[in-house]
């Protein structure tokens, strides 16, 4: 799959932050296996890895947004372009990788999936950092 093609949910958590460790862990390794050519080592990073949705609740904790931010930083993620499909970036839609690296949806999880699917009609997979034994998780897939 490309990496247009997936979404990594990351609302703060511990569960999803493990799991946007070790995807960065894999796309670094995959990096430098590959060679860096003419590009840098971060813009084949950025090229490469899947944007963080970040779904807003409606009482959101002024520690969380930070929280968000600092990892984006920590991750050296563009933490300055927030995606919201109606705003500066719909013009870029074929060009994702150029609208930052963080999409922001406000409501709650089904609705903000169902934009996501609208927003991003290519989009194949999302990893989501949820265990099986959360709450209405029992109909969760695997990759096929």
């Amino acid at each position: 799959r490309s990496s247009t093609q997936l979404v990594i949910g990351f609302n703060g958590g511990k569960d999803c932050t493990v799991l946007l460790h070790l995807i960065y862990a894999v796309v670094c390794y995959h990096n430098s296996k590959r060679g860096s050519g003419s590009d840098t080592t971060k813009e084949i990073l950025l090229k490469n890895f899947p944007k963080l949705l970040y779904i807003r609740s409606r009482s959101v904790f002024p520690e969380l947004e930070s929280f968000v931010q600092r990892t984006l930083h920590f991750y050296r993620l563009p933490s300055s372009s927030i995606f919201r499909s109606s705003l500066e970036c719909e013009s870029e839609r074929k060009r994702p990788h150029q609208c930052g690296s963080l999409i922001v949806y406000e409501g709650d999880i089904k609705s903000s999936m169902e934009r996501l699917l609208r927003d991003f009609p290519d989009l194949r997979g999302v990893f989501m950092g949820t265990r099986l034994s959360d709450p209405k998780t029992g109909r969760s897939l695997h990759f096929e």
